[in-house]
């Protein structure tokens, strides 16, 4: 069935715009109105060839199961062109969909997230992070490894934009997420809560591996912009500064281990110039990458089954 036709006309600037199938379906799944849908005039009709198989089939029927539930709540549908959506949309990447809602983002109160936490429990804190495609790809990650909140400052900061909704996959619209005037400020009253701050960035001595397990109140990982990091006054605030260690340091400290000078290691049988060369050509992580490990790295830890569990 062909969605019924009807003229476009613009939204207001202060609606929410949802690019992707995955943002639509998460605003149905977060309750959001969807009050229009433009669809590119093939995005909800499958193609039998067999070699787009069962799964874009599966997808097709998925998409127009979408737009017959919206079209129930009396969502308007449009049928227009794939460079209408993208001028709508801000961006190319939309898949053919854009669904737009009056809903504003309703940031919570942080201590509405404290609250909701469970024991041992952990909150991402991002400083200076003005990329909302990163913003998006650490709230989806830390929504699936299980972060009980997000922080993120009022100013100089990305948002909840449609940059970040489709980075995310649509999963930011369901996340707990607050915002600070003063994120130094914040983090010294999460301190003074009891909660753990710890700040993740490269090159720090100390090794994420060495940190305990999540304190009964929890535990604040903090993370800055990959060009700027955090501002000085943030990483003041923070108990504890660590680092996920990159393949080069890991070969030093096993060298240090076996009594080898790590710039000693490509003279000693069994080390080939090549090994030696390869190590360390990558020193950071992209910032959305790292959030994941330290995520993964703490609550693996927490199960008893990290690299180095202690008790706090």
């Amino acid at each position: 069935m062909t969605p019924k036709r009807s003229q476009p006309s613009r939204s207001p600037s202060n609606h929410l715009h949802l690019p992707g199938w995955n943002a639509v379906t998460e605003a149905l799944k977060a309750n959001l109105t969807i009050e229009d849908l433009y669809l590119r005039t093939s995005a909800t009709q499958g193609n039998s060839s067999a070699r787009d198989g069962g799964q874009k089939k599966s997808s097709s029927r998925q998409h127009r199961e979408v737009v017959e539930e919206l079209r129930s709540q009396g969502t308007r549908i449009h049928n227009v062109s794939h460079s209408e959506i993208a001028n709508r949309a801000g961006t190319e990447h939309h898949q053919g969909v854009l669904g737009v809602t009056p809903h504003h983002f309703l940031y919570r109160e942080l201590d509405e997230i404290l609250s909701a936490m469970r024991p041992h429990g952990i909150l991402i804190a991002l400083d200076n992070l003005q990329d909302p495609h990163n913003l998006g790809a650490i709230v989806r990650t830390g929504m699936a490894l299980g972060a009980q909140g997000f922080i993120i400052p009022k100013d100089r900061s990305a948002g909840v934009s449609p940059g970040s909704i489709r980075s995310s996959a649509g999963t930011i619209l369901r996340a707990p997420i607050a915002r600070v005037t003063n994120m130094a400020r914040t983090l010294k009253e999460l301190n003074e809560r009891f909660l753990e701050t710890v700040l993740i960035e490269p090159h720090q001595a100390q090794s994420i591996h060495n940190l305990g397990t999540i304190p009964t109140q929890g535990r604040v990982l903090v993370f800055g912009s990959e060009q700027q990091g955090c501002r000085p006054w943030v990483r003041k605030q923070c108990q504890y500064q660590v680092s996920i260690p990159m393949a080069a340091q890991m070969e030093a400290a096993k060298e240090s281990s076996h009594g080898v000078p790590a710039n000693d290691a490509a003279t000693h049988p069994g080390e080939t110039t090549k090994t030696v060369a390869t190590q360390g050509v990558v020193e950071s992580l992209n910032v959305s990458v790292a959030a994941g490990i330290a995520l993964y790295t703490c609550f693996h830890a927490q199960s008893g089954n990290g690299p180095n569990p202690k008790t706090h």
